[in-house]
């Protein structure tokens, strides 16, 4: 447990006193550190590479896309549910990344750019395909005394929302 913060973290490395590992608490403690005036933070604040920051994210946007398509998780295949949750994660991914592109700058002083900004094209790349694949998957599916037009039409809202 880190001294002070509440949080249980596997420690990977410890470097200057500050574990760069993926929980929560190290990038709390980065914002607390940017807030002092600390030196470079060594872990990224936008929580991409932390699957306890994005948890929340993705059971919210598989709820959320599970009701608009009016099914429930178990009545998908194993492949349908294997894409619902890569395209979650993917989504999560970068709507993170989106809210911390809000506050930090996409071209730094120097010139440069973040770094992940080649994560974001990625997992954008991703949650397009997996919704596609999805779309395929529901549209096979058949549930008896159901109309699956619904869902269907949901997907494609989903692909709007993506588009834009």
């Amino acid at each position: 447990m880190r001294p002070g913060t509440g949080v249980f973290c596997r420690r990977r490395e410890v470097v200057g006193g500050w574990s760069y590992g993926g929980c929560r608490g190290d990038v709390e403690m980065t914002k607390e550190r940017r807030r002092r005036g600390g030196e470079a933070s060594l872990v990224p604040a936008h929580g991409v590479y932390s699957g306890s920051v994005l948890a929340p994210s993705v059971l919210s946007l598989k709820r959320g896309l599970l009701a608009r398509m009016g099914l429930r998780q178990r009545e998908l295949s194993w492949a349908g549910r294997e894409l619902l949750d890569t395209y979650c994660r993917a989504k999560a991914k970068v709507q993170a990344i989106d809210a911390w592109l809000e506050r930090e700058p996409l071209v730094r002083a120097d010139g440069s750019y973040p770094d992940v900004l080649k994560l974001y094209f990625v997992a954008l790349n991703a949650s397009t395909r997996a919704l596609e694949a999805l779309r395929g998957i529901v549209g096979e599916l058949r549930v008896e005394d159901r109309d699956l037009a619904s869902a269907l039409a949901a997907l494609d809202a989903e692909a709007g929302k993506q588009k834009r």
